[in-house]
């Protein structure tokens, strides 16, 4: 092989890396970028999370229980990421037959449907609180 041919072929190779290299520093330099934005985003959510009482889905039951002897709507005044956790208690507590979950089509004035969750009590024994009455949890 010539010296001349083993140069050229040495030049394609330098280049087709150059290429290659230049290429994944691009590609690598958007998902540091994506991945950047992503933490920009999230971390004051999770800075703000971590300043919230810790999430107890027993504790949020008891507590969505103790509402039923008091009149008037079970999520007015709450904080928004309160609500989904209350939900999120309900729908177990309906799984364990506490309360039964239902749901009424209402219209307001302006013709606007919207449904309206309506939750009954069925009965105020936790089904946790067995078990770790048994030592089972």
């Amino acid at each position: 092989m010539s010296r001349a041919l083993k140069s050229g072929e040495d030049w394609i190779t330098k280049v087709a890396l150059f290429r290659f290299w230049s290429t994944t520093e691009e590609v690598t330099s958007e998902l540091v970028a994506r991945v950047q934005e992503w933490e920009d985003t999230m971390l004051p959510l999770l800075e703000e999370e971590e300043t919230r009482k810790e999430f107890d889905i027993h504790e949020y039951g008891d507590e969505l229980l103790g509402m039923f002897k008091e009149v008037g709507e079970l999520m007015e005044g709450r904080r928004r990421y309160e609500i989904s956790r209350y939900f999120l208690a309900c729908l177990m507590m309906a799984n364990t037959y506490n309360v039964k979950v239902d749901y009424e089509i209402q219209t307001d004035t302006a013709g606007r449907r919207r449904n309206v969750m309506k939750v009954t009590l069925l009965k105020r024994g936790r089904h946790h609180e067995v078990f770790d009455k048994a030592g089972a949890l």
